[in-house]
This record gives structure tokens, sequence and C-alpha cells, in this order.
């Protein structure tokens, strides 16, 4: 219990300091650094689990990121009023082709990190980083 509330308590005043600073960079550290603690103490991972887990996870979720952006990218650059019919049937399947590598990438970073991670944890995961971005955004509300 008193680490539960030792890491909330970190938490908040590492977000407080987050939304004091205008540095960017700073700021990105910082959420980070709030993040792995927030999710470390959501799934309870012992000192191995988390050495291992860390790098994984940051290298699969970068791997998303990037697949999401490039997804995004594609959207963007449809002009929706000049667009023909044939040029909006091959974005679309390409739209669709960046999909389903997303939804790959994502049942890879499950196996992946069930190497590591036993499975209540592993189901956990998805909600803690749900619940640390709630968090988040509220703290980012309250200071606005």
């Amino acid at each position: 219990m008193k680490k539960h509330i030792t890491l909330i308590a970190l938490f908040l005043l590492t977000s407080s300091i987050v939304f004091g600073q205008g540095n960017d960079k700073n700021s990105r550290e910082k959420i980070a650094t709030a993040k792995i603690s927030f999710i470390s103490n959501e799934l309870s991972l012992t000192p191995e689990q988390a050495e291992k887990f860390w790098p994984v996870y940051n290298s699969l979720k970068d791997e998303i990121y990037s697949l999401y952006q490039q997804k995004r990218e594609l959207e963007r650059n449809v002009n929706h009023d000049k667009i023909t019919e044939k040029q909006a049937k091959i974005v679309l399947e390409k739209i669709i082709a960046k999909n389903q590598e997303i939804d790959r990438k994502k049942a890879d970073f499950m196996k992946d990190l069930g190497k590591i991670l036993n499975n209540k944890q592993l189901l956990k995961l998805n909600y803690a980083e749900h619940k640390f971005k709630k968090t988040l955004l509220e703290r980012i509300k309250k200071e606005h």
C-alpha cells in the first residue's frame, strides 16, 4: 500500500512539474518517466520483468506509432474535392493494407510481451495505458 501511495505521489508531482514548464523535450521526458512509473506499478512488474519489458514495449510502440503516422499521411494527402473514383479506390486499398499491417504489429506486440508478462499483466496493460492517458488529460484540463 505504501508503495502505491509513493508511486501515485511521484506521478502527481511529476505531472505538476511537466505542466509547469514550457520545454517540450523536457516535458516529454517527464511524461515518459511518469508513464514508466505508472504502468510498472499498475502491472506490478518485478525488476527483472521491467528490465526486459520496457525496451520491447518502447520499440514496438514506436513501430506501431510509425505505422499510424504513415496511415494518417495517406489520409491527409487526399484532395477530397478533386480525387477520381479510381484514385479513391487506390487510396482506400492502401489505407486498408496499412490497417492490416497495424493489426499484425499489435498481434506481434502481444506475443512478444507475452514472453515477459503473465496473462493477467498482459490483459491489464491496455487498461493501464488507457488509465494513464485519462489521468494525464485530466491533469492538463486542470492546469489550463
